[in-house]
């Protein structure tokens, strides 16, 4: 028979094979990240942990975007949604609702994004949490873009950035910018989104966070079309300008752009 001892070996496994994962996945190693989550998956089901499994589903599902499979990573987030809900973890549920939002926003679905962009947002801040809150925003505004409503798009990144830069993540904010310079370089403002994307390479070679394939989607695009609209000299100059920037004046930039509501 079973040791008494299995739930809990179990669970410190599946626990291990799950912090394994999300290292792998911060080092870049998406193939020895969903193997990973993988692993815990199976052993949180083992120890019936439910949320457990949601985390595991989830944690695969932001590996596979990262990784550029966008229809593996929505399963996994549809899958791990339901989880959450059943357990009626509130805070997993807004996680995985701005992380599918952010998913399909790459297919046809964007009412269903959008639905569900809205929907943590809503819960993030009845939550207050500031973080979960800008990048649920995030995956809203994102999908506002997609979709043509570009003012209430950049308005939205311009919360989120703010939000990311008043509680200190860098990571966050280099995110934040990339879409206010995607936003920005749609509505014409091309000098000003080379200056962030400048802005934006600086942070993240502070917290040593490169571009994931999910990542490039808006940044290429970006890129793409500052290449088109300014000369090499003047892209480069904006370029170099936000790269040397004190990290003030690019949160000056952006909080003319909208005011934080609320925390």
């Amino acid at each position: 028979p079973r040791s008494t001892l299995f739930p809990y070996t179990t669970l410190f496994r599946s626990q291990a094979h799950k912090a394994a994962g999300n290292l792998a996945r911060d080092q870049g190693d998406f193939d020895a990240a969903i193997e990973c989550q993988q692993r815990a998956f199976q052993l949180f089901r083992e120890a019936g942990d439910r949320p457990g499994i949601a985390a595991a589903l989830n944690n695969m599902g932001a590996a596979e975007l990262d990784h550029g499979d966008v229809q593996a990573a929505v399963g996994h987030f549809e899958a791990s949604l339901a989880e959450f809900a059943a357990a009626q973890n509130d805070w997993g549920v807004a996680l995985v609702l701005s992380n599918l939002a952010r998913a399909l926003r790459l297919t046809t679905a964007h009412a269903r994004a959008e639905q569900a962009a809205r929907q943590s947002v809503q819960a993030f801040e009845h939550l207050g949490d500031p973080r979960g809150t800008g990048r649920s925003l995030t995956s809203l505004a994102l999908i506002l873009g997609r979709t043509g409503r570009l003012a209430e798009s950049l308005e939205l990144h311009a919360r989120a950035a703010t939000l990311f830069g008043r509680i200190g993540d860098r990571a966050g904010l280099a995110r934040a910018l990339e879409c206010v310079a995607w936003t920005q370089a749609k509505l014409g403002d091309a000098a000003t989104a080379a200056w962030l994307l400048g802005h934006a390479e600086n942070l993240r070679e502070a917290v040593g966070e490169p571009l994931n394939a999910d990542d490039r989607a808006e940044y290429e695009e970006t890129v793409a079309q500052l290449a088109t609209a300014l000369e090499p000299g003047e892209r480069t100059s904006r370029w170099s300008a936000g790269r040397g920037a004190p990290l003030e004046e690019a949160l000056q930039k952006i909080a003319v752009q909208s005011p934080v509501r609320g925390q």
